[in-house]
């Protein structure tokens, strides 16, 4: 009788994989030290699938058992957190919207359009350029820096602010600027777009740019949102350390893929610890190869 259900030469491909996966999830976590190894960490949900694979089309034995259990403990990680969903603050709640634009957007006009008409109340835009500029010149104002690089920003609001400001970060973050919005009732919005880490220097200033902005944050006495493409995933040690130093949560899966081709998760909406979320998801994607988030705060 097969010992497996595949044939041998795919059981052997599969096998090897899944003892690839547990290193390179092995490997994620030593991202706290090194940038390199953190690449491996984004992977989580993916690793998962070919343990669970693994487990189910090989014979059983000790490394199945390994499998199985392993990638059960990554998918539970994908999942979670369970959608955090409570009662809407006494004045929202507010519609949000999140949306990496991207510089070369083969449908901008398409883009620019549906962004007129969506239904939220205050939209904030990443890969901000002076192009997207004139097109985005319909939408109710806030404040902005255009650049003709992935660093540009801007944030609309339909409903009242009582200030938006474009702010800088210094050191290593030079250059990779974030929004501050403070609405009417008191609740402030943090727009951000850290570098993305893909070499020692963009690795540096991402962290520099993360530790400031987790300072910022955590020294704000109002409830807090912060929305954006991070350049970095749920799984990432570094993401985790930012995200506790701040004082704040996430509000939707782990998992969410928003960013084409490799279906990671890179952007986020992330609320003080104790404001209240009545609803989050994820727009169609469009003309960007990120997808738009929202959150109801």
């Amino acid at each position: 009788m097969d010992e497996s259900r595949l044939p041998h030469s795919l059981n052997a491909r599969l096998r090897c994989l899944a003892w690839l996966a547990l290193l390179a999830a092995g490997l994620g976590e030593l991202g706290r030290w090194h940038w390199l190894a953190e690449l491996c960490s984004h992977f989580i949900p993916h690793y998962a699938a070919i343990l669970l694979l693994a487990a189910v089309f090989h014979r059983r034995d000790w490394q199945d058992a390994l499998f199985l259990l392993v990638g059960m403990g990554l998918a539970a990680w994908s999942l979670a957190p369970a959608p955090d969903v409570s009662s809407p603050s006494a004045a929202g709640p507010l519609r949000l919207l999140g949306y990496n634009l991207r510089v070369d957007n083969t449908a901008a006009d398409a883009d620019a359009r549906w962004l007129a008409t969506v239904d939220a109340k205050v939209i904030f835009v990443t890969e901000a350029s002076h192009e997207w500029e004139t097109r985005l010149q319909g939408l109710p104002p806030g404040c902005a820096r255009y650049d003709d690089s992935p660093f540009g920003l801007a944030l609309f609001s339909r409903v009242p602010l009582k200030s938006c400001r474009v702010l800088g970060l210094g050191g290593a973050a030079q250059g990779y600027p974030y929004i501050r919005a403070e609405l009417a009732d008191g609740r402030l919005i943090y727009g951000v777009h850290p570098p993305p880490p893909l070499g020692a220097n963009l690795a540096l200033a991402r962290d520099e740019s993360l530790r400031q902005l987790a300072a910022r944050i955590r020294a704000e006495k109002a409830p807090v949102l912060v929305l954006g493409d991070f350049n970095s995933s749920p799984f990432s040690p570094r993401l985790r350390h930012f995200i506790e130093a701040a004082g704040l949560r996430r509000s939707s899966p782990n998992g969410r893929p928003t960013w084409l081709p490799g279906l990671l998760s890179l952007d986020h909406a992330l609320v003080s610890a104790r404001a209240p979320v009545s609803g989050v998801g994820a727009y169609a994607w469009r003309g960007s190869d990120h997808r738009p988030i929202w959150i109801d705060w």
